[in-house]
């Protein structure tokens, strides 16, 4: 079987990863993947290294024709017997109208709950092109229910939608670190959406030996970590916050912290959160998307609810006054991943629906 898949960007970001992930499982099962990704970065790096063909793919944030009958093209010259598309709307949009030219079955893969442009001549735009294309994927995979549920209110045909958590290989079993105060990794994409605006906000409110390691780069021209930086000033929290960027030791990272948190105003099933977990470090997070079937409040981690800073705030108390609840969060949360959460799991499961699609 020859898979092509089709990526968001060269950046790594979960749903980069878990693709990643898939391409193996269709290697190691002697089929042969391709990954089209419209710009390089380190994930086209990360993919080459790995002996995994890459090409570019430009494919431009906007609705032309042509780019979808080019992409027919590459897909029908590169003898490709299936498309796995982990993107959003314009990148999906056009890679359904490509398989359909090239009449080459295509699984989607929806890692968020998707939103409309908030300019309504593109959102109009959008639903109409959604509507018109929705039932042309032969399968749907969808990391967590409200994902699956935003797909079939689109028109999805329900019995097409699959839900496939992600999962990831358990790492080391060991204690977060005794230090005074706590340090928390923030691990995400600079933008609203994450929420990293309402973690200062919280910050604010919680005690000065309470700090935060952002990790992530802001993927929209920079403007969100202008703002983010100017808050910071506001708020006299520059001994406190680090912004780190992009980084390829994330698990280093969160080996030497006290846990991850996650103020996302909205969520798929993010991977951070799996990996942190199954590196036995605690989770704070938003009780958003599917955050809640992976972080049960106080057994496996803590939820707080999207946008509350002083409830944030609360928790990140909580975490720091109480070294045993960190333990047990951190144990509980790594024996939920093994159980329910393995990345060979989700490999299976995923190719199998490939399996039943290209036969």
């Amino acid at each position: 079987m020859r898979v092509a898949f089709l990526l968001i960007d060269g950046n790594v970001t979960g749903g980069q990863v878990v693709a990643h992930e898939l391409m193996r499982g269709v290697r190691d099962r002697g089929g042969t993947p391709l990954a089209f990704l419209p710009t390089g970065g380190p994930m086209a790096a990360r993919l080459e290294a790995d002996g995994i063909a890459v090409a570019r793919l430009p494919l431009a944030r906007s609705y032309r024709i042509d780019q979808a009958r080019g992409f027919a093209r590459t897909l029908k010259g590169a003898r490709c017997n299936l498309v796995n598309t982990h993107s959003l709307y314009v990148g999906n949009q056009l890679a359904r109208l490509a398989a359909s030219f090239a009449r080459i079955p295509l699984v989607q893969h929806s890692h968020i709950v998707e939103h409309y442009s908030g300019r309504p001549s593109v959102a109009r735009l959008q639903h109409l092109i959604e509507r018109g294309t929705i039932k042309i994927p032969a399968a749907f995979v969808a990391v967590s229910e409200p994902v699956r549920d935003q797909l079939i209110a689109s028109g999805a045909p329900a019995e097409r939608v699959s839900v496939v958590r992600n999962g990831v290989a358990l790492g080391p079993d060991t204690d977060p670190p005794q230090s005074p105060g706590l340090t928390l990794v923030c691990a995400a994409r600079l933008a609203a959406v994450k929420g990293q605006d309402v973690l200062l906000a919280a910050l604010a409110l919680a005690p000065a030996d309470i700090q935060v390691r952002f990790v992530g780069d802001d993927l929209e021209g920079g403007s969100f970590r202008s703002d983010l930086e100017r808050q910071v000033s506001d708020l006299g929290l520059g001994e406190r916050v680090e912004f780190l960027g992009h980084r390829n030791d994330l698990d280093e990272l969160l080996d030497a912290s006290d846990g991850l948190v996650l103020p996302s105003r909205d969520e798929g099933l993010p991977l951070v959160a799996l990996e942190a977990m199954a590196r036995s470090r605690p989770v704070i997070a938003t009780a958003v998307g599917g955050l809640p079937s992976l972080v049960h409040d106080g057994e496996s981690g803590l939820l707080v609810a999207a946008e509350a800073p002083a409830e944030l705030a609360a928790a990140l108390v909580r975490l720091r006054d109480d070294p045993q609840l960190r333990r047990s969060l951190a144990h509980a949360g790594r024996a939920r991943v093994a159980r329910e959460f393995s990345a060979d799991r989700m490999r299976e499961q995923t190719l199998a629906i490939f399996d039943q699609v290209a036969r």
